[in-house]
């Protein structure tokens, strides 16, 4: 096929220009984001190391008032002879209770329940017997189903 001549030519020729123009404007565009993006994570990062410190300074805080000795590393002499330094363990988290979630999550729970086992679910906690009771009332159903095996 012969190139295109004339008017024709011109044409064509002035959409390639401008299609490298655009592309030469978009690939100055993505490097300017490229560079913010960068230093937006210098940014975050050096924010992520300020709430690192501050949550460890409340932690130490907190065992401190806990009556917890040797929040900080401190070196002393142990059976071994010698300095060790004596790390405290992070102070355990509380115990996660049935009562202590949200009416969503129980209601995810007992969405999970096999019908067998609605009974047992109900007698572990007010909460979550409502959230039984309200899958049960939307599904139509009435009175709990349980195994034969665990009522003996």
């Amino acid at each position: 096929m012969a190139p295109p001549s004339g008017k024709r030519a011109r044409t064509c020729g002035g959409a390639t220009a401008s299609a490298a123009a655009a592309a030469r404007e978009l690939c100055s565009l993505l490097l300017e984001m490229r560079a913010e993006l960068a230093a937006m994570r210098g940014v975050v990062a050096a924010q992520l190391r300020r709430l690192e410190q501050r949550v460890a300074r409340m932690e130490r805080a907190h065992a401190f008032a806990a009556g917890v000795r040797g929040a900080c590393a401190a070196p002393r002499a142990d059976k071994g002879g010698g300095d060790v330094l004596r790390r405290v363990e992070r102070v355990p988290a509380r115990t996660l209770r049935l009562d202590d979630l949200s009416a969503d999550v129980l209601a995810s729970i007992a969405a999970q329940l096999p019908e067998d086992d609605e009974l047992a679910a109900e007698l572990t906690c007010r909460k979550l017997r409502g959230a039984v009771e309200r899958r049960r009332l939307a599904a139509g159903q009435t009175g709990a189903r349980t195994r034969e095996d665990c009522l003996s």
